[in-house]
């Protein structure tokens, strides 16, 4: 504890953006055998010699990176990974993590629906599949016939199943007149990104040499290939000064931790490509972002007419206006839309229901914002509630063919109802029921201690809490700040790896120090070893806020400048945690409850009374619905107000909404706040303005 004590008071947690992670992204080859024998494989001579990662290297290498502030996990392969007899139980493992991302790279050998679905539930949140051509020409590439059509099966399921894509296409002699025709082919589908790699010299490429490219090829089609009006495909191990084109490296390089047959090691992708020299000496200003040149292919080669179009390239840059476009457009400018279509990120129904359940209304603290109506509910929920409502849910849920349940304990603050409450609780919700159960408290931490963080370990459960590190309106009930003592409490959590993500709610005081704050955000990553990711919100006058000045709330167009500036500080920084809602917006994927348009199908509330409600927030200042101790909540479910808020999405897409351009990101925003402000749930968020001033200048 004094170790990281001494770490959190060495730190101004506010005013500086370290680094404390080197690597921020992991790769893992395993599998020893491969169905397909891809001409540009790079691990084939490895395999062939029979040089793999033994089993218990593998897992300690993931539970490593899991420790030591990894963010994106890739499993890959010697071959294909999920042909290795021990996949799944890595998945376990790693699943456990909490990586931000977990990625397969995969070429969608014997795909099944019940494959996605259990991976998708261990973790994996994005495919890296490989599509080397159109039809006969990947099959070609490949080395088998019907490759081609398995990983249309591949990319079909994963697009149902909700889980983010990019196809990986290496550019052979045998592909690159059929690769236009896989790019229109892939509009019909989910795409995050496409790349098109230039082949690496290793592996079986040597023994196929004549099938591969001179980059002159390329340069040729690059216009085919990319045309000006595609927004997800990139070329990959291509400079951009030959292509003129997007490439995957000018989208920012990270250090890479890296597992095979080798050992261990860390590396940037690019760091052993030769450049000319031209390239250093003339000091282009795409070198640090620039993939460099195939040595093999130099060698073998040489370097042809490279150096003129280089020259070319640079003596071009000399021309300010040229300059001003090129360099700020791929370093400075984050990456685009990820859509062919540009189609905006997409609400996937999800198979989890959550209960926010709000045992108390009574609270340790006295936050001046605090949105909780305390005074209306001076009663604490009784374990006799608490089961009934157990009942409840898993009745309902079974019904609505619910997979997995997340109980969401809320507040006021939650832990005041003790130890034992929630030992009982969480002990009458096993794990192996056939819905799967996860449970999060959602507290101020003031009340955490030794026997807390074991009774949180024993049950595996999250906890999400709120901090303000600059303003005066987080505070104790004796009117102290509640920073000081947060700290500490925050820092007990990450002593014993407790799972711990933060809700930031957004004041006027906050206008002009989205710097201080991302960097609080930024920096306290280093105190925990799994990560902690951070969801924005606005202050909403509900409960104690309700009775704020005008002047205490923010308005709509300084919440989207706010969330601008963070936007940016977080992009040019490469992403280094998970912000909510920005990251969803940013991906594609994984709309937030308030965006999705469809949160009456996911979410339900209680009150310390039996009260059911839409959501937490409506318990926040609405009436109940009707009470889980003389109804059924199936019946109680089928109030009109949540079929008006069921079909609210269509009646603002065909009405208020129907000439915004950013219907897709947004879906009319958060039901319980148009009815607290509008008085209407029909209306659009009262955020409308602020939200469209982040889409346009993000």
């Amino acid at each position: 504890m004094e170790s990281i004590r001494s770490i959190a008071g060495s730190l101004n947690l506010l005013t500086k953006g370290y680094d404390f992670v080197t690597a921020k992204t992991a790769h893992i080859l395993i599998a020893r055998t491969c169905v397909n024998d891809c001409i540009f494989c790079t691990v084939a001579d490895r395999r062939n010699k029979n040089i793999f990662p033994e089993k218990d290297e593998i897992i300690r290498f993931i539970k490593d990176a899991g420790s030591t502030g990894v963010r994106h996990f890739t499993f890959s392969g010697m071959g294909e990974p999920t042909l290795d007899p021990n996949f799944e139980e890595y998945l376990e493992i790693a699943g456990k993590l909490n990586f931000q991302q977990m990625s397969l790279f995969t070429n969608g050998y014997g795909l099944t629906s019940e494959k996605v679905i259990r991976w998708k539930d261990k973790g994996i949140s994005r495919i890296l599949l490989s599509m080397h051509g159109f039809e006969d020409s990947h099959d070609r590439n490949v080395q088998r016939e019907g490759s081609f059509k398995e990983a249309v099966k591949a990319l079909e399921l994963y697009n149902k199943h909700g889980i983010g894509v990019t196809v990986n296409s290496c550019m052979t002699r045998l592909n690159l007149g059929d690769l236009p025709k896989l790019i229109t082919f892939l509009t019909d589908f989910d795409v995050i990104m496409h790349t098109l790699a230039f082949p690496e010299y290793s592996g079986n490429m040597w023994m196929f040499k004549d099938h591969m490219l001179d980059y002159q090829e390329v340069i040729d089609v690059a216009d085919k290939l990319i045309p000006d009006d595609d927004t997800i495909t990139y070329f990959e191990n291509m400079p951009y000064c030959l292509v003129r084109k997007k490439t995957l490296e000018m989208q920012g390089q990270n250090l890479v931790r890296l597992l095979d047959g080798l050992g261990e090691k860390e590396f940037h992708p690019t760091s052993r490509k030769p450049f000319l020299e031209a390239c250093s000496l003339r000091k282009c200003p795409l070198l640090d972002n620039c993939s460099g040149f195939e040595k093999g292919y130099i060698k073998t080669r040489g370097w042809q007419d490279l150096p003129n179009k280089v020259d070319e390239f640079l003596d071009e840059l000399n021309d300010p206006q040229i300059r001003e476009k090129i360099v700020p457009e791929l370093i400075l400018r984050p990456r685009e839309s990820n859509s062919r279509k540009k189609s905006m990120p997409k609400y996937t129904r999800s198979e989890t229901l959550v209960a926010v359940i709000k045992p108390t209304a009574q609270c340790n603290a006295g936050c001046l914002y605090c949105s909780s109506q305390k005074d209306s509910f001076p009663k604490n929920m009784t374990p006799d509630l608490r089961d009934r409502i157990y009942e409840e849910i898993f009745e309902y849920a079974d019904a609505v063919g619910k997979k997995s349940l997340t109980f969401l304990w809320h507040g006021g603050e939650p832990m005041l109802l003790g130890k034992a409450f929630y030992d009982d609780a969480w002990k009458k919700t096993p794990s192996n029921r056939e819905i799967r159960i996860k449970h999060l408290i959602q507290t101020n931490l003031l009340l955490l201690d030794n026997e807390w963080v074991e009774l949180l370990q024993k049950y595996d459960v999250h906890l999400s809490t709120s901090v303000d590190p600059i303003g005066q309106e987080r505070i104790l009930t004796d009117g102290s700040l509640q920073y000081p003592l947060w700290l500490d409490k925050f820092l007990l959590a990450c002593k014993h790896n407790l799972h711990v993500g933060i809700v930031f709610t957004v004041t006027p005081v906050h206008v002009g120090r989205s710097g201080d704050i991302y960097n609080f955000f930024k920096n306290i990553q280093s105190l925990s070893s799994k990560g902690v990711s951070v969801q924005i919100n606005p202050v909403y006058p509900a409960g104690a806020a309700s009775e704020l000045d005008s002047n205490d709330l923010i308005d709509p167009i300084s919440f989207g400048k706010f969330l601008s500036e963070l936007w940016e500080l977080w992009t040019k920084d490469e992403r280094p945690f998970p912000i909510s809602p920005i990251q969803s917006w940013d991906s594609g994927t994984g709309l937030s409850c308030e965006f999705s348009g469809h949160c009456d199908e996911n979410f339900i509330a209680l009150d310390s009374i039996g009260g059911i409600y839409h959501c937490g927030r409506f318990s926040d200042f609405d009436t109940p619905w009707g009470n889980i101790l003389t109804d059924k909540l199936v019946d109680i479910l089928k109030h009109p107000q949540r079929l008006e808020i069921s079909k609210r999405s269509d009646k603002l897409k065909s009405g208020l909404c129907r000439e915004c351009n950013y219907w897709d990101m947004c879906n009319g925003g958060c039901p319980g706040q148009a009815q607290l402000i509008h008085g209407e749930i029909t209306q659009k968020t009262p955020f409308c303005s602020g939200y469209k001033h982040f889409f346009a200048n993000s």
